[in-house]
């Protein structure tokens, strides 16, 4: 697959916690949901456990969740985006179209709960498992990560990357060179970046 589709909005099953990672940008902190029911078509994207609460934060339900999927033979994309540490999930292969997301503010700063140290460690552990993975690089600020800084600890890593900007009207020129956008849109928008193995 040279490419991967993330939608903007997918079927997302989990349970919310009390307790994340602390982002001050987050517009999930006081919305809590449970949702355990299993889609029934097979093809419709899954996302697991997206709500307040890191995937990583809750492994058992996560494993619980991609468990159930490949019981029901789940054949559309399913896609688990963590800013927690990856090393806590079991090394095993499901057998699901199976995407890691990565999440991360490109630097480390107050006002993201993530680290760049557990950012990079994650990746080099899905790396070495041989998982299919992206980078969330989210929210991207104007004059506070949209440095070159930021942008070459998210594109060095040649792997798919999606974005979110909040109110940035035109993406920095450092930005469209290395992280290499498919289309125009920044604002406030999901996008699917071309994958670039090296």
């Amino acid at each position: 697959m040279d490419n991967l589709h993330l939608c903007k909005y997918y079927y997302n099953m989990g349970k919310s916690l009390d307790k994340c990672f602390g982002c001050e940008y987050c517009f999930i902190q006081n919305y809590r949901h449970e949702n355990m029911m299993y889609p029934d078509d097979k093809l419709i994207p899954v996302g697991v456990n997206m709500f307040y609460g890191d995937p990583m934060l809750q492994v058992d339900t996560t494993v619980e969740i991609l468990d159930g999927l490949e019981k029901r033979k789940h054949k559309g994309e399913v896609i688990v985006i963590t800013k927690g540490d990856f090393s806590l999930m079991p090394d095993r292969k499901f057998n699901l179209n199976l995407w890691y997301g990565f999440s991360t503010f490109g630097i480390n700063h107050k006002m993201d709960g993530g680290t760049l140290e557990r950012f990079e460690n994650s990746i080099a552990v899905a790396k070495s498992r041989g998982v299919k993975c992206f980078i969330k690089f989210a929210p991207v600020l104007e004059g506070i990560n949209d440095t070159d800084e930021a942008i070459d600890n998210v594109a060095k890593h040649k792997i798919p990357v999606s974005y979110m900007g909040m109110d940035i009207k035109d993406p920095p020129l450092g930005f469209k060179k290395k992280i290499k956008p498919k289309c125009n849109s920044y604002r406030r928008t999901e996008t699917l970046m071309r994958r670039e193995h090296g």
